[in-house]
């Protein structure tokens, strides 16, 4: 998948990222989450645990990660290319 499929997907997944995100976060089980989203969503590479993003690869920029904001009841996607993976 390229970069801007995997926006477009993740989009399209909006509340399952968020309710992974809010696990993470809350220090709850993310495994169903992670297995739910990579069948819709096969480039799904892991977890930045210290950002508390989803990591993707991508055909086209590298690793790929879109990080979950939140401002109260409301959130948005952020998505962020060329990320270096260690």
């Amino acid at each position: 998948m390229t970069s801007d499929q995997i926006w477009v997907s993740a989009n399209c997944h909006r509340e399952l990222i968020r309710t992974i995100y809010r696990a993470l976060i809350d220090g709850k089980d993310i495994n169903a989450g992670m297995t739910q989203l990579k069948s819709n969503i096969p480039c799904l590479f892991g977890i930045d645990f210290e950002k508390k993003g989803l990591v993707f690869r991508s055909t086209d920029e590298g690793f790929v990660v879109i990080f979950v904001e939140e401002k109260g009841v409301d959130f948005v996607l952020v998505h962020c290319t060329n990320i270096q993976v260690t």
